[in-house]
């Protein structure tokens, strides 16, 4: 074969892959993208990046619990999870699914549980990365978390899975890739899923469906992805969230994890329509345009559930009550992106620019009906939930309750000479939040702000196995909305808007990779105006004052050795508020937050039939209310194994996985909540190679 042909051929096969090889073990990759820059090696970026492999998403996956699981598997990430949200910490800072992005697209999806079976691979970014990956109306400081779908393969792909999971939870997977047109140039890959039945948590019931179709084209001349999907979830009997009311002197012990604490109707109901839209235009050998696009609509229908979904625990016995309320919560999101990128050479140097205009709407309403049930909902921990009084009943939103707009233009120019780079990137934008009452469309108030946000690093690499490297990022957040009431206390300021926030990361790091070892070590420091709660004369407030600063390191690893496959890492961060007036809040830890936090997996390949696989993680004792109760540390070990066979010729994979094997009772923590645990969870699967 000539030269030229074969050239041809891997470009063809690295992008059926999406031109990403794996890294040692195969659980994560070695390119990622960032964001406007495009794509590049996990080893030459210089902040923190870990881009998931489908291996990884799929080896840990808990039907119907979304990405929670998976994401698990970054040191930088911890749990804030349950079988209702896949909300998780990045360095300390709520990530929720409103601030998750599908195809480099933000703000398409909320805070429920995401489903994995469209997801080729998950790319996460440690620490504010608003400069390379644009506007947002959900930003989060604490890093970004971005889901790859996945497109039609160089084969063709007719596969059928079932599952078996938790009391009797039953899941059917379809996923077929077929390739098309003259020179393959078409892809469509089809995913869908259906899920239905109880959850590991006796009562908790869960119906799941979900299509996605994803549609690619590629050509000389252009590059092409559209996806559209479409979900549908009824969750009921699944609450697990709990506060501490002022009784509390200590936090009472976790109890036994198979408790449901759900009152009779409580439920969510929910559907959700998305698009994305990717095109790259190639102008010349050097420049290239492109197009990003997105919509969703999410219409939470039905939501009897705990006021803030979370019950408040009144005293060391593990006594609680709760306001139940029904609130539906419908939301529509849209975003566009136009750029060019392309290389500028002078001499020996090479100019990488990228330049981007966005645009982000974000629509939000809602209606509440008041306390479902007259005289609220009562119980302990260790025992049953009570209610007391008739439901009320439903009430739809009249109108929109807030709108925000975001406009946005990036730029990033990342300058090589020889064996150092120099990015340097600016991102500046307009928040514009407008709220309204719900009931009858009048407007409420309107919030506008503006604000610049650099990054620049430098890196180098003194041999092709070693990379380090420099860097500052910073984000911008638009000002919060405080609640009608927190950790069971009223706020005398609710629906007031707190100014902005701007959040500042310093970093520095090494990597070294080479053919059987990859490895990444880093030492940050973010900084962020604080919010938190104070108790004045005439009650409680939410206020913004002094800073919450997050310092720590991080390591992370992955490694092949004959037959054994490693992974994991970890975490330390002392995360403290700073400069506050209220000398009671100065100088304590951050709500909720561990200084220690890790991952470890292993994986025995015995032959190409036969693989086991355990992981164990760990997460230190945290605080909560400012440092007045202490939450302890836990470890969880999940372990499975996999054996490829045939039956009557059709390949079929079987596995059976066991996730917190010890049937460990903890509490996991988010901010000044805790979640309980889920109990011990078998899962089984059968997947057929059609």
């Amino acid at each position: 074969m000539a030269t030229w042909m074969r050239l041809l051929l891997k470009e063809v096969q690295m992008f059926f892959r999406g031109g990403k090889d794996v890294l040692p073990g195969g659980y994560t990759l070695k390119t990622s993208s960032v964001g406007i820059i495009g794509d590049k090696p996990i080893s030459d970026t210089p902040f923190t990046k870990v881009n998931l492999s489908n291996k990884s998403v799929t080896s840990f996956e808990v039907p119907g619990e979304g990405l929670s699981s998976a994401l698990m598997n970054v040191p930088s990430i911890k749990s804030a999870s349950s079988t209702m949200y896949n909300d998780v910490n990045i360095r300390g800072q709520r990530v929720n699914g409103y601030q998750f992005y599908i195809n480099g697209v933000p703000g398409l999806l909320t805070q429920t549980n995401i489903p994995t079976n469209f997801i080729e691979n998950i790319e996460v970014t440690s620490g504010p990365a608003m400069s390379f990956t644009g506007t947002t109306t959900q930003e989060t400081a604490g890093g970004m978390v971005n889901m790859v779908s996945k497109r039609a393969g160089e084969e063709d792909v007719t596969k059928y899975k079932q599952t078996f999971s938790g009391k009797s939870s039953f899941g059917e997977y379809i996923d077929i890739g077929r390739r098309f047109g003259q020179n393959k140039e078409w892809g469509l890959r089809v995913n869908a899923q259906n899920i239905s039945g109880e959850t590991q948590v006796p009562g908790e019931k869960l119906a799941a469906r979900d299509f996605f179709m994803n549609l690619d084209h590629k050509d000389d001349k252009s590059n092409t992805n559209f996806l559209a999907g479409y979900r549908y979830v009824k969750h009921e009997n699944g609450v697990r969230w709990f506060q501490y009311g002022n009784g509390v002197t200590n936090i009472p012990s976790a109890p036994n994890a198979k408790n449901n604490y759900s009152f009779q109707g409580q439920q969510m109901e929910y559907d959700t329509w998305l698009l994305t839209l990717n095109h790259e235009q190639k102008i010349n050998d050097d420049w290239s345009a492109y197009v990003n696009a997105g919509y969703s609509k999410y219409d939470l229908s039905t939501n009897y559930n705990a006021k803030s979904s979370a019950y408040i625990i009144q005293n060391n016995n593990g006594d609680f009550v709760a306001q139940s309320w029904s609130k539906t919560f419908p939301v529509s999101s849209y975003y566009a992106q136009i750029g060019v990128k392309g290389d500028v050479k002078m001499g020996e140097v090479t100019n990488h620019i990228a330049l981007s205009l966005d645009e982000a709407w974000y629509n939000n309403g809602s209606g509440i009906a008041g306390v479902q049930f007259n005289n609220g909902v009562h119980g302990n921990i260790y025992n049953n939930t009570h209610i007391v009084g008739d439901p009320l009943p439903n009430k739809k939103f009249g109108t929109w309750s807030a709108k925000s707009k975001y406009y946005g233009i990036s730029l990033a120019d990342t300058i090589d000479y020889g064996k150092a780079s120099l990015l340097l990137g600016i991102h500046s934008h307009k928040a514009d939040v407008t709220t309204y009452n719900p009931d009858n469309g009048v407007k409420k108030g309107n919030e506008t702000s503006r604000s610049n946000s650099p990054t620049y690093a430098l890196s180098y690499k003194p041999t092709d196995n070693w990379t380090m490297y420099a860097s500052h990022t910073e984000s911008f957040n638009k000002g919060a909305l405080v609640p009608q009431s927190a950790n069971g206390n009223s706020l005398q300021n609710a629906s007031e808007m707190l100014s902005p926030t701007k959040t500042k990361q310093n970093e520095v790091g090494i990597k070294y990779n080479n053919n059987n070892f990859y490895t990444a070590l880093s030492f940050f420091d973010i900084k962020q105006e604080s919010n938190y709660d104070v108790k004045r004369a005439d009650g409680w407030y939410r206020v913004q004052d002094g800073e919450n600063e997050y310092k720590g390191v991080e390591l992370s690893a992955s490694a092949q050795l004959n037959k054994w496959n490693l992974m994991g890492g970890v975490m330390y961060m002392d995360a403290k508020v700073n400069d506050a007036q209220d000398k009671s809040i100065n100088g304590t830890r951050i709500n909720g937050l561990s200084k220690w936090n890790g991952v470890l997996g292993v994986e025995y390949v015995a032959d190409d039939k036969f693989s086991a696989l355990g992981r164990v993680l760990y997460n230190g004792s945290a605080t909560i209310k400012n440092e007045t109760l202490s939450v302890p540390s836990y470890c969880t070990l999940d372990m499975g194994v996999k054996y490829k066979t045939k039956l009557s010729n059709t390949p079929v994979t079987l596995s059976a996985m066991c996730y917190n094997v010890t049937g460990k009772d903890y509490w996991i923590t988010s901010g000044n909540t805790t979640i309980l645990s889920n109990p011990r969870t078998v899962m089984l699967s059968a997947e057929f190679d059609l």
